[in-house]
């Protein structure tokens, strides 16, 4: 018998605990909400936006060499289980597309992602089969005005930077 690190049992005992954990992560605010603490922080740091469908938040900020980025702050926030841990998701798309992506792309983002000290690359694959690959910082859903643009600013040259190296085109 070959001899496993873990047994089914284990297995079994890890996705339920898994399942558990996920099942207790909880939507901090109603979807479809806008939330008025980052329309109050946006407005407090000067920052001009639009409300997507989704009641998110759309900032286009500037980049070098007259690009542009879009930067999306979720309304919606999350609590981990039952604490007071409140936080929601800053992000911005740099590259999308329909079949897998490039392994030394895939590489490069993670490696780039461990020396951020706020936020991570991700891969998303929608319903439709397409991969956006988004950078997301995951902040304190009461973030000050002040940090709230520091971070839309560090979230939306991050992604700037790799659509560049990736498609050299300014689509996002």
């Amino acid at each position: 018998m070959m001899n496993r690190p873990f047994n089914l049992k284990s297995l079994a005992a890890i996705a339920l605990v898994t399942s558990t954990i996920l099942a207790t992560l909880g939507s901090g605010a109603s979807a479809g909400e806008v939330d008025a603490r980052i329309r109050s922080a946006l407005e407090q740091a000067g920052l001009k936006y639009e409300i997507t469908s989704d009641s998110d938040f759309k900032v286009l900020i500037p980049c070098r060499d007259n690009r542009t980025q879009v930067v999306l702050i979720n309304s919606d926030t999350s609590k981990i289980n039952d604490t007071n841990l409140e936080f929601r998701e800053v992000y911005a798309l740099a590259y999308k597309n329909n079949s897998s992506l490039p392994a030394d792309m895939s590489y490069k983002m993670m490696q780039e992602s461990n020396r951020k000290k706020i936020g991570s690359w991700e891969i998303i694959k929608t319903s439709n089969g397409t991969n956006l690959v988004v950078f997301n910082a995951k902040i304190s859903a009461d973030t000050s005005s002040q940090n709230l643009a520091k971070i839309i600013s560090s979230v939306g040259l991050v992604a700037d930077e790799m659509e560049k190296t990736i498609t050299t085109e300014d689509t996002f």
